[in-house]
Protein backbone atom coordinates (compact mmCIF):
# COMPACT_ATOMS: atom_id res chain seq x y z
CA UNK A 1 0.00 0.00 0.00
CA UNK A 2 1.40 3.38 -0.99
CA UNK A 3 1.63 6.02 1.72
CA UNK A 4 0.13 9.43 1.07
CA UNK A 5 1.64 12.79 2.03
CA UNK A 6 -0.17 15.92 3.19
CA UNK A 7 0.50 19.48 1.95
CA UNK A 8 3.49 19.85 4.28
CA UNK A 9 5.10 16.60 3.09
CA UNK A 10 4.26 14.54 6.17
CA UNK A 11 3.10 10.95 5.77
CA UNK A 12 -0.61 10.40 6.34
CA UNK A 13 -2.07 7.07 7.45
CA UNK A 14 -4.21 4.93 5.20
CA UNK A 15 -7.25 5.53 7.37
CA UNK A 16 -7.33 1.91 8.51
CA UNK A 17 -7.44 1.39 12.27
CA UNK A 18 -6.24 -1.53 14.39
CA UNK A 19 -7.94 -2.96 17.47
CA UNK A 20 -5.88 -2.93 20.71
CA UNK A 21 -6.70 -3.41 24.39
CA UNK A 22 -6.37 -0.64 26.99
CA UNK A 23 -3.37 -1.48 29.20
CA UNK A 24 -5.36 -0.63 32.32
CA UNK A 25 -9.01 -1.66 31.94
CA UNK A 26 -8.58 -4.06 28.96
CA UNK A 27 -11.32 -2.27 27.02
CA UNK A 28 -10.97 -2.61 23.25
CA UNK A 29 -10.23 0.52 21.20
CA UNK A 30 -9.15 1.48 17.68
CA UNK A 31 -5.83 3.19 16.97
CA UNK A 32 -3.83 4.28 13.95
CA UNK A 33 -1.10 1.78 12.96
CA UNK A 34 1.57 4.44 13.54
CA UNK A 35 0.70 4.30 17.27
CA UNK A 36 1.89 0.68 17.53
CA UNK A 37 5.39 1.96 18.31
CA UNK A 38 4.14 2.69 21.85
CA UNK A 39 4.24 -0.20 24.30
CA UNK A 40 1.07 0.73 26.23
CA UNK A 41 -2.25 2.01 24.94
CA UNK A 42 -5.01 3.64 26.98
CA UNK A 43 -8.65 4.45 26.37
CA UNK A 44 -8.51 7.67 28.44
CA UNK A 45 -6.17 9.88 30.45
CA UNK A 46 -7.91 8.58 33.59
CA UNK A 47 -6.93 5.00 32.67
CA UNK A 48 -3.37 6.12 31.92
CA UNK A 49 -3.13 7.84 35.33
CA UNK A 50 -4.45 4.77 37.16
CA UNK A 51 -1.97 2.53 35.31
CA UNK A 52 0.95 4.85 36.11
CA UNK A 53 0.04 4.93 39.82
CA UNK A 54 0.13 1.12 39.92
CA UNK A 55 3.08 0.44 37.64
CA UNK A 56 5.50 3.36 37.89
CA UNK A 57 6.10 3.51 41.64
CA UNK A 58 9.59 3.74 43.16
CA UNK A 59 11.82 0.98 41.73
CA UNK A 60 9.66 0.55 38.60
CA UNK A 61 9.93 4.23 37.67
CA UNK A 62 12.73 4.97 35.17
CA UNK A 63 13.58 8.13 37.14
CA UNK A 64 13.91 6.27 40.49
CA UNK A 65 17.16 7.31 42.10
CA UNK A 66 17.44 4.70 44.84
CA UNK A 67 15.36 6.76 47.28
CA UNK A 68 17.73 9.75 47.21
CA UNK A 69 16.33 13.17 46.43
CA UNK A 70 17.54 16.75 46.82
CA UNK A 71 15.17 19.41 48.11
CA UNK A 72 14.87 22.80 46.42
CA UNK A 73 17.06 24.20 49.22
CA UNK A 74 19.87 21.72 48.49
CA UNK A 75 19.33 19.32 51.40
CA UNK A 76 19.78 15.61 50.70
CA UNK A 77 16.66 13.53 51.47
CA UNK A 78 16.12 9.77 51.78
CA UNK A 79 12.93 7.80 51.16
CA UNK A 80 11.76 6.45 54.54
CA UNK A 81 7.94 6.76 54.63
CA UNK A 82 7.62 5.13 58.08
CA UNK A 83 9.94 7.64 59.83
CA UNK A 84 8.25 10.01 62.30
CA UNK A 85 9.80 13.09 60.62
CA UNK A 86 9.07 12.10 57.00
CA UNK A 87 7.25 14.55 54.75
CA UNK A 88 4.01 13.75 52.89
CA UNK A 89 6.06 12.32 50.00
CA UNK A 90 7.84 9.89 52.37
CA UNK A 91 11.26 11.60 52.32
CA UNK A 92 13.29 12.56 55.42
CA UNK A 93 16.23 14.97 55.58
CA UNK A 94 19.42 12.93 55.79
CA UNK A 95 20.95 15.24 58.41
CA UNK A 96 18.10 14.31 60.79
CA UNK A 97 18.91 10.61 60.39
CA UNK A 98 22.65 11.19 60.88
CA UNK A 99 22.06 13.26 64.02
CA UNK A 100 19.67 10.65 65.44
CA UNK A 101 22.31 7.98 64.93
CA UNK A 102 24.98 10.21 66.49
CA UNK A 103 23.04 11.00 69.68
CA UNK A 104 21.27 7.62 69.89
CA UNK A 105 17.69 8.94 70.07
CA UNK A 106 15.04 10.70 67.98
CA UNK A 107 15.54 14.42 67.34
CA UNK A 108 12.55 16.43 68.55
CA UNK A 109 10.91 18.96 66.25
CA UNK A 110 11.85 21.54 68.91
CA UNK A 111 15.51 21.27 67.83
CA UNK A 112 17.25 22.36 64.63
CA UNK A 113 20.23 20.61 63.08
CA UNK A 114 22.87 23.04 61.90
CA UNK A 115 25.52 22.37 59.25
CA UNK A 116 28.69 23.91 60.70
CA UNK A 117 30.41 24.55 57.38
CA UNK A 118 27.21 25.82 55.75
CA UNK A 119 27.19 23.13 53.05
CA UNK A 120 23.68 21.70 53.16
CA UNK A 121 24.44 18.29 51.70
CA UNK A 122 27.55 17.69 53.88
CA UNK A 123 25.96 15.40 56.45
CA UNK A 124 29.05 14.07 58.22
CA UNK A 125 28.38 13.70 61.97
CA UNK A 126 31.26 16.05 62.85
CA UNK A 127 29.71 18.75 60.64
CA UNK A 128 26.31 18.71 62.37
CA UNK A 129 25.26 20.46 65.56
CA UNK A 130 21.99 20.33 67.47
CA UNK A 131 20.74 23.86 68.29
CA UNK A 132 17.59 25.44 69.68
CA UNK A 133 15.60 27.43 67.08
CA UNK A 134 16.09 30.72 68.96
CA UNK A 135 19.88 30.14 68.93
CA UNK A 136 19.92 29.19 65.23
CA UNK A 137 20.83 32.58 63.82
CA UNK A 138 23.21 33.85 61.14
CA UNK A 139 26.25 33.95 63.41
CA UNK A 140 25.62 30.45 64.80
CA UNK A 141 28.46 29.08 62.70
CA UNK A 142 30.92 31.49 64.28
CA UNK A 143 29.75 30.76 67.83
CA UNK A 144 29.73 26.98 67.43
CA UNK A 145 33.15 26.96 65.77
CA UNK A 146 34.60 29.13 68.55
CA UNK A 147 33.16 26.77 71.18
CA UNK A 148 34.56 23.76 69.30
CA UNK A 149 38.02 25.38 69.10
CA UNK A 150 37.95 26.06 72.85
CA UNK A 151 36.85 22.48 73.49
CA UNK A 152 39.74 21.14 71.39
CA UNK A 153 42.26 23.45 73.08
CA UNK A 154 41.21 22.17 76.52
CA UNK A 155 41.73 18.55 75.40
CA UNK A 156 45.34 19.22 74.35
Amino acid sequence: MKQRKDKKGRFVGSGEKIKVLCSNCKKERLINPCRLIFKNHFCSTKCKGEWQKKNLLRENNPRWNGGIHYSKDGYRMLYLPDHSRSHKNGYVYEHILVMEKKIGRKVSIKWHIHHLNGIRNDNRPENLALVKPNKHERNTIKKILQARIRELEVKE
